[in-house]
């Protein structure tokens, strides 16, 4: 440890990064960027962090897009010239941030500092994946396969310019590597993501009504009952599966949406959903609300503080994504015992072992999901499911997850 602290008073850090929480609450991104900064500060290093005032989360092929990433390099390379700070390294993050880092490099002239490349969001087979943040007016999805944004160019350039490619799980590391867009790539390294350790604590969380003293079954009773007065939800002891997520088709909605109907209607049990995103994904989940007023409870909007109660009374969490870096979410609702379900993919595949700490499913299929549906239903209230209450096995704090990316910053 005294070696990690020593090597890193000498290395000063500049991060350009989209979000970063608490400022800006969007995703996993913000997490770890503030998680990993601020271990980074304490093992000695000297950091500098540039972000946007406000979300620029817009399609990535809009000109305004490209227009706010260039400029948060812009900021950065003034920030260094202002104060006549030289980073040894430049930490940028997801997509856009090689613009950002182009700019930062053309505006400081002869700097010398190193690129770090963090990739945060998936790509679909050859390159055309349709993904949105669900930004209202800003149209349902795109194709960054299309003739009219050149995303191979763009990852092209962040090959070029990088010194180091990392991305924020294993899995997917391995995912982007097979993937032809980055055969350049001389290697692309995965750590997975951590959690605040204090903030997702159930004995000590300041934002759920009752907190872990002795006994965890009686801790989600009451959380449960908790959660069902929140949500207008019948106050009964029967199993609850939540999803907490944004709502756009990287997160598998249209699948669910196939099979919650059959599910919630043939079942004994209630499903509550949080989030906010694509307009006619939203409205079909309040459809199915009004459906089924009496299972189902609706908080349809990008709240960040409900989870935590949501996670201490619920007893599923359903993530069935297309692809999915790390699952942040995942690790988050395992700290209040709840066993996720989800598609064994990228970063889901790292966390969750089908039948030992939640159920995964290989093909994405509505047959697939609906099976682990069921097999998490039948498992409610079972003494395996009570074993898996304090279970945090493979979860780790930003503390421990930082030692991984020491061994990045000291490589070059």
């Amino acid at each position: 440890m005294e070696e990690e602290s020593n090597y890193l008073k000498m290395e000063k850090i500049l991060i350009i990064s989209p979000e970063i929480y608490p400022k800006i609450k969007v995703g996993g991104l913000g997490k770890m960027v503030a998680g990993v900064a601020e271990e980074l500060k304490k093992k000695g290093a000297e950091i500098k962090v540039v972000s946007p005032q406000k979300e620029i989360y817009f399609p990535l092929f809009q000109k305004k897009t490209e227009f706010s990433y260039r400029r948060l390099g812009v900021e950065g390379a003034e920030l260094c010239l202002t104060s006549n700070w030289q980073p040894d390294w430049l930490w940028i993050h997801d997509w856009g941030g090689v613009w950002a880092a182009e700019s930062f490099l053309r505006k400081l002239g002869t700097n010398k500092a190193k690129v770090l490349w963090t990739i945060h969001s998936p790509v679909g087979e050859n390159y055309g994946y349709e993904y949105s943040y669900g930004q209202p007016g800003e149209g349902d999805l795109i194709n960054w396969g299309d003739s009219f944004f050149d995303f191979a160019g763009l990852v092209e350039k962040g090959i070029k310019m990088s010194h180091r490619i990392t991305t924020v799980s294993p899995s997917f590391s391995r995912s982007l590597s097979r993937h032809k867009l980055f055969a350049g790539a001389k290697s692309i390294i995965g750590i997975a993501n951590g959690v605040d350790a204090e903030e997702w604590n159930p004995r000590t969380d300041r934002l759920i009504d009752l907190k872990l003293k002795n006994s965890w079954l009686e801790f989600k009773k009451k959380n449960k009952q908790i959660l069902q007065q929140k949500f207008a939800l019948p106050e009964k002891e029967v199993p609850v599966f939540a999803f907490v997520s944004r709502i756009v088709p990287q997160k598998g909605m249209e699948l669910l949406l196939k099979v919650l109907p059959k599910f919630v209607g043939q079942n004994d049990l209630q499903f509550v959903f949080v989030g906010a995103g694509q307009k006619n994904l939203v409205q079909k989940i309040f459809r199915l609300g009004q459906r089924f007023p009496d299972k189902i409870g609706l908080k349809l909007v990008a709240d960040f503080d409900l989870p935590h109660q949501v996670f201490a009374g619920a007893d599923f969490l359903v993530l069935p994504s297309v692809s999915e870096p790390f699952g942040i979410v995942v690790a988050e609702a395992r700290k209040y015992g709840v066993i996720p379900i989800v598609h064994l993919v990228d970063g889901l595949k790292d966390q969750v072992k089908d039948g030992q700490n939640g159920f995964g499913f290989q093909k994405y299929q509505k047959e697939k999901l609906e099976e682990k549906l069921y097999q998490a239903l039948g498992s409610w209230q079972s003494e395996w499911q009570k074993k898996r209450l304090g279970d945090w096995a493979g979860i780790e704090s930003w503390q421990k997850v930082t030692r991984k990316w020491l061994e990045v910053f000291s490589e070059c």
